[in-house]
């Protein structure tokens, strides 16, 4: 594993790949190597499936380490399995930017199996989290906007834009609201 944190550190990913899946192979509850094999495997679309069991792995093996799970459910939203996101981000511990990381993508979870009215509140949780996440409060705006809540849309996308002017798209949503 040492020697694959090594490379990685190093940029030699395909050398962090091979220390890592070695690794395992002498260890299968090497939950450190579990993980970054997950993250490099997760970079490959045609590598993904393993990655996703690889990243499960290490998640049941160390339940407690919140990026192990934080990655496994943002895998999961990028092969559009919000449900397994959903699942395996809601047993996630996690608080600061962390927890906010979290609440975003059980949030995008959330949006995507059953709208806004679930995900406000875990929005809103990413936000108390960390407030420079400006991406959650475009996500708010757009949940009270669909609501047409307006005045809060409008606050919420205002503040997406004001902490990421260089996103257009954050700004076209203050002006539409």
């Amino acid at each position: 594993y040492l020697l694959g944190a090594a490379y990685l550190d190093a940029g030699a990913v395909e050398d962090a790949r091979h220390s890592f899946e070695r690794a395992v192979k002498v260890n299968p509850r090497n939950d450190l190597a579990l993980y970054h094999l997950g993250l490099i495997e997760s970079e490959a679309p045609e590598e993904r499936p393993a990655a996703i069991v690889h990243l499960r792995d290490a998640t049941r093996l160390r339940p407690d380490n919140p990026a192990f799970g934080i990655a496994l459910g943002k895998l999961l939203l990028q092969q559009d399995d919000a449900q397994g996101a959903k699942l395996s981000l809601q047993h996630v511990s996690a608080e600061g930017p962390q927890g906010a990381e979290r609440d975003l993508l059980l949030g995008i979870a959330q949006i995507t199996l059953s709208g806004c009215q679930q995900s406000v509140a875990t929005f809103l949780r990413a936000i108390e989290e960390d407030p420079a996440l400006a991406l959650s409060y475009n996500i708010v705006g757009f949940c009270y906007f669909q609501q047409g809540e307006l005045a809060k849309a409008a606050e919420y996308y205002k503040k997406a834009s004001d902490l990421s002017p260089e996103n257009r798209i954050f700004a076209h949503g203050a002006a539409v609201a």
